[in-house]
């Protein structure tokens, strides 16, 4: 575990270093006539704008990632959504981060079709 977190913090202090890094940030509002409520698990804020990190424990096949990470896609849009009217500051991005792998997997959001696609790099 200790192990988990220290390629997590290497990767996101490379990634985005003059970054401010908040745990488990609250989040509760609506979008639309849903309400959400939840906890960002990792909410950095940089130059571009908040990047929110959720942490899954899926120890499954590599081939299997993106397919399984893209689930997650509609509950990370509803957070970034929230983040953004709250802050006025623009997504710069959603991923997830699978620690018992040592994966990070960045989401898109297209329109209501959110998929997954690995990022350069292996975090914790």
């Amino acid at each position: 575990v200790v192990a988990a977190a220290d390629r997590l913090w290497a990767y996101c202090s490379k990634t985005w270093p003059e970054a401010r890094i908040v745990r488990e940030w609250p989040v509760v509002g609506r979008v639309g006539l849903q309400r959400v409520q939840g906890r960002i698990d990792l909410l950095i804020e940089t130059e571009q704008g908040l990047v929110i990190i959720d942490h899954k424990t899926y120890p499954g096949h590599p081939d299997t990632w993106e397919e399984r990470v893209a689930g997650y896609g509609p509950q990370l849009d509803l957070y970034g959504r929230l983040c953004a009217a709250a802050t006025g500051k623009p997504i710069a991005g959603l991923f997830v981060h699978l620690p018992v792998v040592g994966a990070m997997l960045r989401i898109e959001s297209a329109s209501n079709d959110m998929s997954a696609g690995r990022t350069a790099g292996q975090a914790g």
